[in-house]
């Protein structure tokens, strides 16, 4: 038997995020996104509050892989469009003229692993923390 893959679960406001899967949920509901637009998503709220630059943001997309600026833009924009405005009316994601990107709202996390279900450990407080600053 293989060993379960620990990930984390990022909750916020109506959304969930499952790094293990690479999958965005809106209120339970699974939302279709291709995987780069949410490792995209990913590497953001990881970062949450942090301007993160457009030359960071390819490192850890695409790697070692060379690939145009207009693949971020475009992901970047199907973000925008499926997240919509938080609740006070500003946007999930910033952009910051000349030094980058930055997610936005506030931001819980889980950890759990695959073998487990999600809404099993989502649904526990205790294990739910706040972010705050960069998590690695």
């Amino acid at each position: 038997m293989t060993e379960p893959i620990p990930h984390r679960v990022y909750l916020f406001e109506q959304f969930r995020l499952d790094t293990a899967h690479l999958m965005l949920y809106r209120n339970g509901e699974p939302v279709s996104l291709p995987p780069k637009a949410v490792e995209t998503l990913q590497a953001l709220v990881e970062r949450n509050g942090q301007i993160v630059d457009k030359e960071e943001l390819m490192r850890i997309i695409w790697n070692d892989a060379v690939v145009e600026e207009s693949n971020l833009s475009l992901y970047l924009h199907i973000l925008r469009k499926t997240l919509g405005e938080r609740a006070d009316k500003k946007p999930f994601i910033e952009t910051l003229r000349r030094r980058g990107y930055r997610f936005s709202a506030p931001v819980k996390w889980s950890e759990g692993t695959t073998a487990s279900g999600l809404d099993d450990f989502i649904g526990r407080d205790e294990e739910i923390s706040e972010i705050a600053g960069l998590l690695v």
